[in-house]
């Protein structure tokens, strides 16, 4: 307005594009592998650092040689997880109208009515999961890190001064300042300026109901990653790995494939339990699993789990197995080795989990849209719908709920993390 422009007379990049969708990706999925960094950089002794200055090494040749290296299994984790939730982001790449495999998957089967064509697009989806898992498994190969020292001191904190110090600020404020403060001034704006008329609607129904199914299937997501873990640990053998392996697949294929997959066993579970129920007791018990929020929390355990198994798969190998020994030989079982030792080493990794696992769940959308049951909407499913119909700035007030339910999440995970630590 200022010169007179308009469109067509100044250059802007295009957001709904490839290169606006890796942008949006690149700020929305970077904590994955920030978290994980940061914890595996926190759990390295002074020692080392120690040793490196005794063999002639400055700070960056000892970060390369040493820090980063011991801490690569964990950046690898993360990684891994990153090109998991890509593969299988639905919202982002249809908002910025880029062809992927989800997207894909979810025309071929809502708008065209093919569940052949959307079963063999999912499988190609599955291959190419094989293949990065493969990848990283081959790139972090037998190497294992493990520490004898219960008690950590921090490493050596370098101060930097000058164009350093301007350079490493400029440099770790990009993420934080597109991928989170820009988008939460926008849409701060438009809620107080244009927002959901709803407002107080949204908070006591939509957001109650993201509660309730967050909390509920994270700790079961939890619960059954702990257990899991702990029984390969007991008895390890090629089925309970090729298992846990196998339920590690479900976070890289899209919601709706999820989604879409479990209707069919959970329809035919009701009508033999309706069956049986009718036959011997007369009580027609109705749609229990697809009419409750029961079908939402299986169907996110077969989306999250991965999460759960890979965290806490991670916090159990550094419990040394003399541990367990020891436990064994002051007469405890199998049950009493798992909540006398293995919990209370593992509650920070556990309570750690539970978050990603719940903030992951608070902001699903394919698998809440299609499971639901009825009368119950979740925020993401309120923000969908919003802007699906173009109403932007009447979505702006669910995405800021979202926003800030997320925030009070990450916070109280860094904190605590800072705490056990």
């Amino acid at each position: 307005d200022t010169f007179s422009w308009t469109k067509g007379d100044y250059w802007f990049p295009e957001v709904r594009s490839l290169y606006g969708a890796i942008c949006v990706l690149s700020f929305g999925l970077y904590p994955y592998v920030y978290l994980a960094g940061r914890a595996a950089f926190q759990d390295q002794p002074k020692d080392i650092f120690d040793s490196v200055k005794v063999l002639g090494h400055g700070p960056w040749s000892g970060f390369y040689r040493i820090s980063l290296p011991m801490a690569w299994p964990a950046i690898a984790a993360g990684m891994l997880l990153v090109v998991m939730e890509t593969l299988a982001e639905f919202g982002a790449v249809e908002y910025c109208a880029v062809d992927t495999f989800s997207t894909g998957i979810y025309r071929t089967w809502m708008s065209h009515g093919s569940v052949t064509a959307a079963a063999q697009l999912s499988a190609c989806l599955i291959g190419i999961v094989l293949i990065f898992q493969f990848c990283d498994s081959l790139l972090r190969g037998r190497k294992r890190f493990h520490s004898l020292r219960t008690i950590r001191k921090s490493g050596p904190i370098y101060r930097l001064t000058g164009s350093k110090a301007i350079a490493a600020v400029i440099l770790t404020s990009i993420p934080v300042v597109f991928g989170f403060l820009l988008p939460l001034l926008v849409f701060a704006h438009k809620t107080f300026t244009h927002g959901d008329q709803r407002t107080i609607e949204l908070v006591t129904t939509f957001g109650k109901n993201s509660l309730i199914v967050g909390v509920i299937a994270s700790t079961v997501a939890v619960i059954l990653a702990f257990a899991s873990v702990y029984a390969v640990r007991l008895r390890p053998s090629p089925i309970s790995q090729f298992a846990n392996k196998v339920s590690g697949l479900g976070y890289s294929i899209p919601g709706s494939v999820i989604a879409v997959g479990c209707l069919a066993p959970f329809f035919w579970f009701e009508e033999l339990v309706q069956s049986v129920s009718i036959f011997a007791f007369d009580y027609d018990p109705g749609f229990w699993i697809t009419g409750t929020i029961l079908a939402l929390i299986l169907g996110y355990q077969c989306r999250f789990l991965a999460i759960s198994l890979g965290f806490i798969s991670a916090g159990i190998t550094r419990v040394p197995l003399s541990l367990d020994q020891a436990s064994r030989s002051l007469g405890n079982g199998s049950l009493m080795t798992l909540f006398r030792v293995h919990y209370p080493l593992l509650k920070p990794t556990l309570i750690y989990t539970g978050i990603l696992v719940f903030v992951d769940i608070l902001k699903e959308l394919p698998i809440t849209l299609i499971l639901q049951p009825f009368n119950f909407q979740t925020l993401a499913v309120r923000v969908h719908q919003l802007a699906s119909d173009e109403r932007l700035e009447e979505a702006s007030t669910g995405v800021l709920a979202i926003i800030t339910a997320g925030l009070i999440s990450v916070i109280f995970l860094t904190r605590f993390t800072d705490r056990s630590h």
